[in-house]
């Protein structure tokens, strides 16, 4: 099973841990408004697919200003990342990272079981860092 990113965030969110307010948009008009909920001066647009490298596909883009914000996800709505069409965006309120981490759970086919993969180097190119 491949949950999203925002499923992933309600999921935390479900067993108390802390997790920012984000907004699932499927249109730019959308976007606008959950862009002037946030009421901050830097969101980040994030492409929802079941694949990883967003970043890198031009999935994952930030935004000062509404003009931007538009762009971006006119940009990002229908993109293919890896054979995956985009059908939405998370909005959410841009925050430094003093550090980040990955995990996940992953079916191994050969040995019939799942495994915890945690890495202290989460974000771009985990999929490298996890060989």
């Amino acid at each position: 099973m491949k949950i999203h990113e925002y499923q992933a965030r309600e999921l935390l969110a479900s067993y108390g841990l802390p997790v920012d307010k984000a907004y699932i948009c499927r249109n730019v008009d959308d976007a606008v408004r959950a862009y002037q909920e946030l009421d901050t001066p830097l969101v980040v647009v994030k492409a929802q697919v079941h694949t990883g490298g967003r970043g890198k596909a031009g999935g994952v883009k930030l935004a000062k200003n509404e003009i931007e914000l538009r762009q971006h996800v006119a940009n990002i709505l229908w993109m293919d990342i890896k054979g995956f069409i985009v059908d939405r965006v998370l909005i959410g309120k841009a925050v430094n990272i003093a550090s980040e981490y990955y995990a996940s759970y992953v079916i191994d086919r050969k040995s019939k079981s799942t495994i915890l993969m945690l890495s202290r180097e989460g974000g771009m190119d985990i999929e490298e860092v996890a060989r």
